[in-house]
């Protein structure tokens, strides 16, 4: 079973700064990504109603492909030293492609060296996802829309996805940052533990969602999944139009022109 719990962060200036700075870099690479998936995917597609006289409707394998590697071998697990297709039948494991390529991003980029892998591993997660529903839709097959480059406002949090833990009462130990208070306003249930963390930047603060999780509880399903047969829907219409400040209520509009009518009028300018 998994649990939320949403507290509200007390960081030091010292640990602000430092959350900040990793906001902006998260948001950065998470445009940077998006951007690389969007030149794949432009470069893949053509237009039906016009065609490029230079290089016919789509350019050349070898310019769509020039940047992405076709394997790699892998190094960890069962299957170490074997290989592993990055590209198949014309379509990348762009998530992994990614994700290989961080730690050159931390070369190019020192900035980038100080923070968690893991949490710039689930920036790509959220590009991927972003992605996904936008060319392969969810599990209904309902598609959403263009993904968006994120500007400053729009992107206000970043996830530890491990190692996050809450080492006594009111203090969370984030990766490579160290221990933060917090406004702990509820206990944490006996046997969950802390599976993931997201520090979210809000108008009014710094604020901390726990992700907790006990594997003892197992996760029930609802076996009747509601239907159109199944349902019923009703209506309760709409008793009252307006309420006033001065206890004078308007039923609805012919009521109201009526009231105008009769002379009650001056209680509704």
């Amino acid at each position: 079973m998994l649990w939320a719990y949403k507290f509200k962060l007390k960081p030091q200036k010292e640990q602000a700064v430092t959350l900040d700075r990793w906001i902006e870099l998260c948001r950065r690479q998470y445009n940077y990504r998006l951007s690389e998936r969007f030149d794949w995917y432009e470069a893949t597609r053509s237009q039906s109603n016009a065609c490029s006289l230079l290089h016919g409707p789509t350019p050349s394998i070898d310019h769509v492909y020039r940047n992405i590697p076709q394997f790699k071998i892998l190094t960890k697990g069962d299957n170490k030293g074997s290989r592993y297709d990055l590209v198949k039948g014309g379509f990348v494991n762009w998530a992994t492609v990614q994700k290989d390529d961080l730690p050159n991003t931390k070369d190019l980029f020192p900035e980038y060296a100080g923070m968690p892998s893991q949490m710039l591993q689930d920036v790509i997660e959220r590009v991927n996802k972003a992605f996904d529903r936008f060319v392969v839709g969810d599990s209904k097959g309902k598609k959403s829309g263009k993904p968006k480059f994120k500007g400053r406002p729009y992107f206000k949090s970043i996830c530890f996805p491990q190692k996050a833990e809450v080492v006594r009462h009111g203090v969370v130990d984030l990766p490579k940052i160290g221990e933060i208070e917090f406004n702990q306003h509820r206990p944490i249930p006996a046997g969950f533990t802390v599976k993931t963390a997201i520090v979210s930047r809000e108008c009014d603060g710094y604020f901390l969602v726990l992700t907790l999780e006990d594997k003892a509880i197992p996760v029930t399903v609802v076996e009747i999944q509601p239907t159109e047969e199944n349902s019923k829907g009703i209506d309760l219409g709409l008793e009252f139009y307006t309420p006033k400040g001065y206890k004078f209520w308007v039923v609805d509009q012919e009521n109201r022109l009526d009231l105008r009518l009769t002379g009650d009028g001056h209680c509704l300018s």
